[in-house]
């Protein structure tokens, strides 16, 4: 429709009234009503849109539905929202106003909690957990969540081209050092893509069959595989590994970097730190070897994982996988009406995708807030959503609840 190629009314979506959607879907979508939910789907007002045009979000022009209204923003410093009048619960609101700040730097996000200008920060050192407790009591919060922390290969270009390559460098990696040791505590070392706590998977999860293999049974076959791949003293393997500059991934490279190096003396990894948001566009234009990344659901099913992979997923399949029996799978568990049968499916697709080493899982995440004790109505969710029309200070909370 977006290319002129179909008329708007053959797209399945329709306004049966002034407020009433009506949406037909092609196949079974057991996911759609929580994909709702995403801010792909929020409404916009098509009079103002009309009349400002892409100034339409400037805070001078913008009309929104929701309990906040666009204030102020500054890009790398702060974004500010005031209460939104026309909301239909604008009378529930506890706060005002709520300000956002871009900060990176968690040395400075302690500072601002100590001195009080900060109620809630979306991460924290997991490595300083213990740290924080003991400054912060009651403000560091952890759940399961729906993230997985994975590594792509290039493969479209050598030597990462070779599945023996990347199935050696995927073996060579020591997930439960790195969880055990590195990295938040919680965190679950990854041998499947998809999530545990996804929901529509309920079925004998694929994991890559060397899980029960000792390290240094491992090593041997990763060393087997190079060699096999015409690797060795006199041809060593050289390659550039990529992470982002934030959460726990700094932590995690140097450890990498010497577990590749284990492999043999002639596996030379170099490690490159790189902002987060360069390193993103680096992995959409393929522009990498290896690269660190990660995802957090959209929406609550395996699809959303799976998808990424498929070969018409566009720039998100980093490292432009292909395999049609892969994405015929996918496809057909699209079209299951069936739960436990598409999960099946599903498993299936993720066993074929695991043993072609496209990518390498590398640990599923808990969330990382901090938040003030003295907030109510923060909700612990493998989502990690927590919307600020929802908090309120503690007294004001009880004051409520008593009222109702």
């Amino acid at each position: 429709m977006n290319e002129g190629r179909v008329a708007p009314e053959e797209l399945g979506v329709r306004a049966i009234d002034d407020k009433t959607l009506e949406i037909t879907l092609r196949e079974p979508a057991p996911y759609f009503l929580g994909l709702l939910t995403h801010y792909t789907t929020f409404p916009v007002p098509e009079h103002i849109v009309e009349q400002y045009g892409e100034a339409w979000v400037q805070p001078e022009n913008i009309e929104v539905n929701g309990p906040y209204k666009l204030k102020f923003w500054q890009t790398g410093n702060q974004l500010v929202v005031d209460a939104n009048p026309m909301f239909y619960e604008a009378d529930t609101l506890c706060f005002q106003r709520v300000s956002y700040f871009e900060l990176e730097d968690l040395a400075a996000v302690a500072r601002r909690l100590e001195a009080g200008d900060l109620d809630i920060n979306n991460n924290f050192d997991g490595g300083r957990k213990a740290e924080l407790d003991r400054r912060f009591p009651g403000w560091t919060r952890t759940t399961p969540g729906l993230l997985t922390t994975y590594w792509s290969f290039n493969s479209s270009e050598a030597p990462f081209d070779d599945v023996r390559v990347r199935k050696a460098l995927a073996m060579a990696l020591d997930r439960e050092f790195l969880v055990d040791n590195v990295l938040t505590p919680g965190f679950i070392p990854a041998y499947g893509f998809v999530p545990p706590g996804i929901a529509n998977y309920e079925t004998e999860r694929p994991e890559v069959y060397w899980k029960s293999m000792s390290r240094p049974e491992r090593l041997v076959e990763a060393r087997t595989l190079l060699e096999e791949a015409g690797y060795g003293p006199d041809n060593p393997l050289r390659f550039e590994y990529k992470h982002r500059s934030t959460g726990d991934n700094p932590k995690a490279a140097p450890v990498a970097q010497a577990n590749w190096n284990e492999i043999a003396p002639w596996v030379d990894a170099q490690i490159l730190r790189q902002d987060t948001k360069v390193l993103y566009a680096d992995l959409r234009q393929s522009n990498f070897e290896v690269a660190d990344g990660g995802w957090l659901a959209d929406y609550n099913d395996p699809l959303n994982y799976l998808y990424l992979l498929d070969s018409d997923a566009g720039q998100q399949n980093y490292g432009n996988y292909s395999n049609p029996e892969y994405d015929a799978l996918l496809e057909q568990a699209s079209q299951e009406q069936d739960l436990v049968r598409r999960a099946e499916i599903f498993a299936q697709a993720e066993d074929i995708m695991l043993q072609d080493y496209p990518i390498t899982p590398m640990w599923f995440e808990v969330t990382k807030n901090l938040v003030n004790p003295n907030l109510d109505g923060w909700a612990e969710n493998a989502e990690d959503n927590h919307r600020s029309r929802w908090l309120c200070p503690a007294d004001v909370g009880e004051e409520t609840t008593e009222a109702e």
